[in-house]
């Protein structure tokens, strides 16, 4: 008999559920059939439709676990072992949310030393569609042992947070991707109806994409041609190069470079194929063992030999090979002597290219991480296709239905629609780099994104959001649309229940988008979460501006609200602070703490009407309560943006 009874890959082994309400849990079986499922002792029923699709909300479960879920029809049944119960939060946005935590500001040894069974997490492969999808591939994965490596570094210290505050099971799915705008994050019905996002639609369907079948067989030619066209194809390893990989080849004539990096970085502005090698001597005790061999990122694609066998590869295939770990079995076959020759073929086909960031190690399956082989360091490198970089050159825009992230509502039909109506406390979303340039256009965006997301998942979610990071070239206080896109977060925050943002005005770094301080965004989220969605914080809130007065003698008066403690000033003095009079030209402004209040001058306006904090790509600015928070940036004119009418 044919299995027709089904489950998403979100209800597999190992998952969370939430507590405090309904459970939904849907998937497929025989047309009309009835479905019955169980867990914790409460059940509920349905009956598939003409599709074979059923959906059944379970009664409020008790925190805790493992349980069973059972889902049963006619003589079929699933059973889901290991599930447990508690809180689950959905991670989104764009590289800065799916920076893994070993990238992230994490020591291999914190991340294996970690053991905490009850927090799970589950990755959503990387997927852009232009339908939606009714399952996103995926797997619960328990933070022991360094299992959650790959998981963000952010998003896993909220986590971390939650459950030893909270004491219950933690979920946490993430569902992120680099380089992505709030717009492809956004069901395109609810763009269509917003006025000022329609736009993005409307161009949308100019290009014909919008109701393009992405299976049908010239809709797949077409895409296939674009991916030729913006991306370099790799022709695969040249025969005269087949033996780069062999043990005993001779590299002494090759270059040496200190991994991890990105070759750019090394003064080679070149994509296409570079081959890495690097022989180690091992000890006596791990010959004919399997070993683990980890590379971190391979920025873009790897094949990975060690004594002249491929052990390893990932491709075009993967969307996402970009950022996936590198982690392969060595067979003990090929540990027969102590020396290992590892041999990479890094394949760029756009932007950077390289073995990026790490860890790098050998080790030997099972063993504890300290015992691990360091491989960070000089490698011999040679290019076998040096291909001029595509980096900078326009890319044709991709056809009707092509299957790719880019484009509105992509990524909500292939990363989030499946997890809906998945029960969820809420959402940490860190976003807005890509969208700096429109930064006017970010608040109906995010406005409609968050409304459109709640009404999906039938809850109205919690929303926090990442403040964007110190970038850029330090600057005076001025125009900025990175200041721009700061305040229209706030703004998202100030006009919808339940939305907040963390600061991170006193945080970045100025050469690297991704600053690697990812454990403090976590810690910084979990404490805002743990009052707006539990009622069990510190109450503590990051200093807004409440207005202002100016005196008779040309000083100028700013007050401040949620200033737990009073205001201090990091390092001593009041730093961020600029003045500008009726020309409109800003001047920095030297301050004075009284109480919740700044008093401001500035020789260079003696006649101050308007004022400004922070408001700069990379400011430097001090300003924070007694309890840590750091100032939100503010302007108090209303005068033109640098982003003003910049829609697409």
């Amino acid at each position: 008999m044919a299995t027709t009874l089904r489950l998403p890959h979100l209800f597999s082994p190992g998952c969370v559920l939430q507590r405090g309400g309904g459970v939904p849990v849907w998937g497929w079986a025989a047309p009309a059939a009835v479905v019955t499922a169980a867990c914790a002792g409460r059940t509920a029923e349905a009956v598939a439709d003409g599709d074979g699709r059923w959906r059944l909300t379970l009664p409020e479960l008790p925190a805790g676990g493992p349980y069973e879920l059972v889902v049963a029809s006619g003589d079929e049944s699933l059973v889901v072992g290991d599930v447990l119960v508690g809180e689950v939060w959905l991670a989104s946005g764009q590289s800065n949310m799916h920076m893994s935590a070993v990238n992230a500001g994490f020591s291999l040894e914190e991340l294996t030393d970690l053991d905490l069974p009850r927090l799970r997490c589950f990755s959503v492969a990387v997927r852009g569609t232009g339908r939606p999808l009714d399952d996103a591939e995926g797997a619960w994965v328990a933070a022991s042992g360094g299992a959650v490596s790959h998981i963000s570094g952010a998003a896993l210290t909220c986590a971390i947070d939650l459950h030893r505050r909270l004491g219950v099971p933690v979920g946490v799915i993430q569902a992120a991707v680099g380089g992505t705008f709030a717009e492809w994050w956004t069901r395109r019905e609810a763009l269509d109806a917003h006025p000022d996002l329609r736009p993005l639609m409307d161009k949308l369907r100019a290009s014909g994409a919008a109701d393009a079948d992405p299976a049908d067989h010239a809709t797949r030619a077409a895409a296939a041609a674009w991916q030729r066209a913006a991306f370099h194809q790799d022709p695969g390893i040249a025969p005269a190069c087949a033996g780069w990989s062999a043990p005993g080849f001779d590299d002494a004539g090759w270059q040496a470079m200190a991994l991890p990096c990105t070759w750019e970085s090394q003064g080679h502005q070149l994509d296409g194929a570079c081959w890495f090698r690097r022989t180690v001597e091992i000890p006596a005790g791990w010959v004919g063992r399997d070993l683990l061999l980890s590379l971190g990122p391979v920025d873009d694609h790897d094949h990975t030999f060690v004594n002249g066998e491929l052990v390893g590869r990932i491709g075009a295939e993967h969307p996402d090979a970009y950022c996936r770990q590198r982690r392969y079995t060595v067979p003990a076959r090929l540990v027969a002597g102590r020396q290992v020759a590892i041999a990479v073929r890094v394949f760029d086909h756009y932007g950077d290219g390289g073995i990026v960031s790490g860890p790098m190690f050998l080790l030997p399956l099972g063993a504890p991480i300290r015992q691990r082989l360091r491989l960070e360091g000089a490698w011999r490198f040679r290019f076998e296709l040096p291909l001029p970089p595509k980096a900078g050159q326009p890319m044709p825009p991709p056809p009707p239905g092509a299957d790719v992230v880019s484009a509105p509502g992509n990524l909500w039909n292939g990363m989030i629609a499946p997890l809906a109506p998945y029960a969820l406390r809420g959402v940490v979303w860190y976003q807005g780099e890509a969208n700096a340039v429109r930064a006017e256009q970010y608040l109906p965006l995010m406005q409609e994104l968050i409304r459109d997301w709640r009404r999906a998942f039938a809850r109205e979610l919690v929303f926090v959001q990442v403040e964007l990071a110190l970038w850029r070239e330090r600057r005076p206080v001025g125009d900025s649309d990175w200041a721009e896109l700061r305040a229209a977060q706030l703004r998202v925050a100030d006009t919808l229940a339940g939305v907040a943002v963390v600061p991170q005005i006193d945080s970045g770094d100025a050469t690297d988008i991704h600053p690697r301080t990812k454990a403090l965004v976590g810690h910084r989220l979990a404490r805002r979460i743990l009052d707006l969605a539990y009622g069990c914080g510190d109450g503590g809130q990051p200093p807004r501006y409440a207005g202002h007065a100016v005196a008779a003698d040309g000083s100028l008066t700013v007050r401040f609200r949620h200033c737990w403690g009073g205001l201090m000033a990091v390092g001593g003095t009041v730093r961020g602070f600029a003045l500008a009079g009726a020309d409109r030209r800003w001047h920095p402004a030297e301050g004075t703490l009284r109480g919740d209040s700044v008093v401001l001058r500035s020789p260079a306006v003696p006649a101050p009407v308007a004022v400004r904090y922070a408001w700069a790509d990379n400011p430097d600015c001090s300003l924070a309560s007694q309890d840590g928070w750091p100032a939100h940036p503010f302007r108090s004119d209303d005068w033109p943006m640098v982003t003003a009418g910049k829609r697409v």
